[in-house]
């Protein structure tokens, strides 16, 4: 429930990010990854004056910039490998949608990542946002291609791979 948890707390590390900086607010969007609030419920995107962003999980912002900063991070990485045209355009992510629902993904006809509410905050796993964000890769490096069954069972399991790689450097 969104609830301050020690043993959690204890677990939060800094992250460098660069944000959209305009008319002297910080926005948590950036040539590749925009939050954005477009599914219920209804919660604005987090921004602030400072550049440093310390917020704790019982407040809204904190699924904002926790999704952010590892997309972008990881984003960054994608393109250290030359790869930097995949997925193409910005992605446009709401880390409170689906009306609570337990569950997230990836629109490809809209570019935009879902990530639901119900149960733990998705946006608050980092396994869960870079799932889904690799379905977008995926779909960047192969899009309009049927998606079988045995293509849909190895794009999750990429997504996987790639996910829990990643978050071993956490």
């Amino acid at each position: 429930n969104d609830n301050q948890v020690a043993v959690l707390d204890a677990e939060r590390q800094n992250i460098s990010f660069q944000a959209n900086y305009d008319n002297g607010t910080f926005k948590l969007e950036n040539s590749d990854i925009i939050i954005a609030d477009f599914s219920s419920p209804s919660i604005l995107p987090y921004s602030q004056s400072s550049p440093i962003f310390t917020l704790g999980r019982h407040q809204d912002g904190f699924e904002d910039v926790n999704a952010f900063a590892h997309l972008s991070n990881f984003k960054q990485y994608i393109d250290s490998l030359g790869l930097s045209s995949i997925p193409g355009d910005p992605i446009e992510v709401d880390v409170h949608a689906l009306s609570d629902a337990d569950q997230s993904y990836y629109s490809p006809s809209e570019l935009r990542i879902f990530m639901g509410e119900g149960g733990v905050d998705d946006a608050e796993d980092v396994d869960v946002v870079i799932h889904e964000y690799i379905h977008t890769l995926v779909w960047g490096a192969a899009a309009n291609t049927s998606r079988i069954n045995e293509r849909a069972g190895m794009e999750e399991a990429i997504c996987d791979y790639f996910a829990l790689s990643y978050s071993r450097k956490f």
